[in-house]
């Protein structure tokens, strides 16, 4: 039984707390082991030490080489270096993309443009999905980079990576993929070769904020985003965040055990939207057999995203009506607008992201707070009442 000042967090996609475990990892580093891991003292070596140690401890669940991993500040970071590294390390100047990646790869090949290269944007079909077959019309040989996300932040739509891939690989074209939403949700194989570089962020998997990941394979080229004393293989200047990197070990090797137990968060999910079933006007976004195990996206037509999130705020329960790096847009989310939903109905999204904390006693809660909130802002919404609530 929900009490009625219980707090209910089902925006995971946004942020998730820190996993006990990962505390533990973390503390001796932050006050007993402060060594600089680039000090030849002891203190210094042992840090260097742990960080090679957490280093191979990730590749192993990721089934890459250690020297594969690099360690950056977050997924922004990572997404910059590789768009900028490897479209540097090109003589090439065209890029690929989609409409419904992260605004941090949006932003980064924006600010290339400034700089004479030039970007096509991959449409998606209604589901949310890339259309793999468009790639190839636009691929050409001044083509240096793809870049296609894993896994939408917004809706959860899971992209056809695999074909995307084989397409790029046979033009000889560097596949670099998003899998800051994947990672910890789905399984994932970098021993198949199918990427290039892939970014991936620690607060998304129950480890802390301000640490990341880089993957680079073997042969991949690319320059140097952070100039400085040489760390990180002298590809990412700056001193290492130490208990950052030993918090983000023990994260992903939770998560990667974890896996299984998205077979009930996918459970829970589905009780959910049968909860919700008789909410009318109301129109999920991608399809339930392709999107990540506990995202939910549902548009509500003459609601604003905002306030319904502002609603169920004051009744204890914490979601979101996009990405939390676009919530502060008055814009509806260039996500659904490039799904081909309509201006006015984009505007009344909703994105429940749910994890293995969640119960079904929450979303039960969660589905009646919804409902008294839609109908509650619907009957303030002028149009609505004009056409509905008529006498």
């Amino acid at each position: 039984m929900i009490q009625s000042n219980q707090q209910i967090y089902v925006d995971n996609a946004a942020s998730t707390p820190v996993r006990d475990e990962v505390v533990a990892a973390m503390q001796p580093f932050l006050q007993t082991v402060f060594g600089n891991p680039s000090s030849i003292h002891k203190c210094g070596i042992y840090a260097r030490r742990n960080i090679d140690e957490a280093r191979e401890r990730i590749a192993y669940c990721l089934k890459c080489h250690p020297d594969e991993l690099y360690f950056t500040s977050g997924g922004t970071e990572s997404n910059n270096w590789a768009i900028f590294g490897m479209a540097m390390a090109s003589e090439k100047k065209e890029l690929i993309t989609s409409q419904i990646e992260h605004p941090s790869v949006l932003n980064a090949i924006k600010a290339l443009e400034r700089f004479a290269y030039k970007a096509a944007y991959l449409k998606t079909n209604s589901f949310g999905e890339v259309v793999p077959e468009e790639l190839e019309t636009l691929i050409n040989l001044n083509t240096a980079l793809i870049t296609v996300m894993l896994a939408n932040n917004e809706t959860g739509v899971l992209q056809p990576v695999d074909k995307i891939s084989e397409l790029a690989h046979w033009h000889n074209i560097p596949f670099f993929s998003d899998a800051v939403q994947a990672i910890g949700n789905v399984e994932l194989d970098l021993s198949k070769g199918l990427f290039d570089a892939m970014s991936f962020s620690g607060h998304k998997l129950g480890g802390p904020k301000g640490i990341g990941i880089l993957y680079l394979r073997r042969g991949t080229k690319i320059e140097p985003f952070l100039h400085g004393g040489g760390q990180e293989r002298g590809y990412r200047g700056g001193t290492e965040n130490v208990p950052g990197i030993m918090g983000l070990a023990t994260a992903v090797e939770l998560a990667i055990n974890d896996l299984k137990k998205k077979q009930s968060v996918q459970s829970i999910k589905l009780r959910l939207l049968e909860a919700l079933h008789d909410i009318p006007m109301a129109h999920l976004s991608g399809r339930l057999d392709n999107t990540l195990p506990g995202t939910l996206h549902i548009c509500f037509d003459y609601v604003d995203g905002s306030d319904l999130v502002r609603y169920l705020s004051m009744n204890g329960i914490f979601a979101s009506s996009s990405s939390a790096c676009a919530s502060n847009a008055k814009e509806p989310s260039h996500v659904l607008l490039a799904m081909g939903i309509p201006y006015e109905l984009a505007r009344g999204a909703l994105r429940i992201s749910l994890n293995e904390r969640n119960t079904i006693d929450e979303v039960l809660y969660l589905a009646h707070v919804l409902k008294t909130a839609v109908s509650t802002l619907r009957s303030m919404n002028a149009e609505y009442r004009n056409m509905y609530m008529k006498k």
